[in-house]
């Protein structure tokens, strides 16, 4: 009889983690932009994932940087990458995609075209012969 009582009660407690909520972290990330190769340099700035850097020095797993805007100093090379983050590379492929597809989309009017014209030729050629009978 207990068992009976408990099955709802622990249903009821169950409930809230069958139906959880799913979230995912965000490749967001900040990387403090240092003055020196020091581990206490001071920081200059911070640069956001997908921003551009130019590479000036490299110094074992610290690598000297030139941000857009000109300011130079140090960064942790296990933060870079040589290819774009995946969100660049996601949107430069749905562009490539999009361009694709209206290509596609031109080349087909224009086969439709193609497949036109010699009907046309063809109905006029013959409207020609016709008027070229009737005047004999």
């Amino acid at each position: 009889m207990k068992r009976a009582a408990l099955v709802p009660i622990i249903c009821f407690l169950a409930a809230p983690t069958a139906f959880a909520e799913t979230l995912y972290v965000t490749d967001r990330v900040t990387v403090g932009l240092r003055a020196d190769v020091t581990p206490n340099a001071a920081v200059l700035g911070t640069v956001s994932t997908g921003a551009a850097l130019e590479v000036l020095e490299r110094n074992g797993a610290l690598v000297r940087v030139r941000v857009a805007d000109g300011v130079e100093g140090w960064v942790e090379e296990t933060a870079l990458s040589s290819k774009p983050p995946a969100a660049q590379q996601l949107k430069s492929l749905h562009a490539e995609l999009d361009r694709a597809r209206a290509q596609l989309a031109n080349a087909q009017g224009e086969l439709e075209k193609m497949r036109a014209a010699p009907k046309a030729e063809s109905g006029k050629a013959e409207a020609d012969l016709a008027t070229a009978r009737a005047q004999v």
